[in-house]
């Protein structure tokens, strides 16, 4: 399989999208990649370009994932009159995936045809590599109904024909839309279905057919969508190219996934040091209501009782490079009311974080609970965290001493 050639050491390992002739992004590509940007080339097969193109791709030392022709470059696996094309199609696509070595092929479902012929179609051309992507309800040729955009006739294409499955976000969400149906339930029954890889854009949440959107230019929750994935994900990201010359619109949204986008775990005994070096931190130190240094013996006790402590619920928040960013702690005061804690590290400190990383671990911590109320003590010096925390969407309700230090209390609403 094609994981056995990417490094994927990421929670997040993103992909970069061309087409077969491409030629016009060779160069740059190769240094992107040489520069740590992507993992992988997402390869779109356009018909009839193997024998023009296949050396132009041989020669980069860069794993591909290969992309078989869709409905609009002729390709329709849920239309029968059309299999000897069909089969033409995933051919080339095959050769391509044989000389460069790919582990995955993906497929269209297909448009306005039938799923059981979709699945018997890719029965027959019967190829391990093959993985199957969803798609939105309505195409964008002439509102044409996709095929493959409910889970359920993923899974039956899944279990007659034998394929994987590549989960694209975007058409999920559009799909959910159009069927008025909530988005987060209908993604979790695709992620059931246990994809092998992912494709990621931004877009319009209410929208019904898919925009591939720069990341950051539509209104998606991207650190939800990106927590749902799994450790190690491979992502192509399938955003719009706005140039023929160059991939700069490419590298600011994976300089978009590195700086805004955080991953929320549950703390494990392999974050004890990072959690011991952020505790220490002068400022930390100096911002809580204990200022005295921490002992390394000391700590490690106690982060091992919090690790088992049932009142405690205890988030480590990292980037997709898996750099250690902040911890999280809420403790249980009683049985509705959790007080929350959070450190971040000083090279991600001034940069706005706190309210999106306080939002998301919030949402995530109340999707998972029966908490009913949030509350913060923050020292009354300490004005940056109170701004942060009040740009969160919490409140000031009252004022009390703790240590001997004034600090005002807050709740989240």
């Amino acid at each position: 399989m094609l994981f056995k050639r990417i490094n994927i050491d990421n929670y997040v390992n993103p992909g970069l999208k061309l087409w077969s002739i491409n030629k016009n992004y060779i160069i740059e590509a190769q240094k992107l990649f040489d520069e740590g940007y992507y993992k992988f080339i997402e390869l779109f097969v356009l018909p009839g370009s193997y024998d023009n193109y296949i050396k132009l791709w041989k020669d980069l030392n860069i794993p591909i994932i290969i992309h078989a022709p869709h409905y609009r470059e002729g390709m329709n696996l849920a239309d029968k009159t059309k299999k000897e094309n069909n089969t033409k199609l995933a051919n080339e696509a095959k050769k391509f995936a044989d000389d460069l070595n790919s582990g995955i092929i993906i497929f269209h479902p297909g448009v306005a045809g039938e799923t059981h012929e979709t699945a018997r179609q890719l029965r027959e051309i019967n190829e391990p590599r093959a993985v199957i992507e969803n798609k939105p309800y309505l195409g964008l040729d002439d509102d044409l109904i996709c095929n493959g955009y409910s889970p359920e006739e993923i899974k039956y294409i899944m279990s007659y024909s034998g394929v994987g499955f590549c989960l694209d976000i975007g058409h999920a969400i559009c799909a959910a839309n159009a069927l008025k149906v909530d988005f987060r339930e209908y993604l979790k029954e695709f992620f059931i279905l246990n994809p092998v890889m992912f494709h990621l854009t931004d877009g319009d949440l209410n929208a019904v057919y898919d925009s591939h959107l720069h990341l950051g230019d539509g209104n998606y929750n991207l650190n939800y969508l990106v927590n749902l994935f799994p450790l190690n994900s491979i992502i192509t990201l399938e955003t719009v190219k706005n140039s023929k010359e160059n991939l700069n619109d490419f590298v600011k949204d994976i300089e978009y996934l590195r700086q805004k986008i955080f991953i929320i775990k549950l703390a494990t005994e392999n974050d004890i040091k990072d959690v011991f070096d952020l505790s220490n931190d002068p400022i930390v130190r100096n911002n809580s209501f204990n200022s005295e240094i921490i002992l390394f013996e000391n700590h490690v006790k106690w982060f091992n009782n919090k690790l088992k402590d049932r009142n405690t619920v205890f988030y480590i928040i990292r980037n997709i490079n898996q750099e250690f960013v902040s911890q999280i702690r809420l403790e249980k005061e009683n049985e509705n009311n959790w007080i929350i804690s959070i450190s971040i590290v000083e090279k991600f400190r001034g940069k706005g974080l706190v309210k999106i990383i306080l939002k998301e671990t919030i949402n995530k911590f109340l999707a998972n609970s029966h908490a009913e109320n949030i509350y913060a003590f923050i020292k009354k010096s300490n004005t940056t965290s109170l701004i942060s925390f009040q740009k969160a969407g919490f409140s000031i309700i009252g004022e009390e001493t703790i240590n001997n230090n004034d600090s005002f209390k807050l709740k989240y609403v």
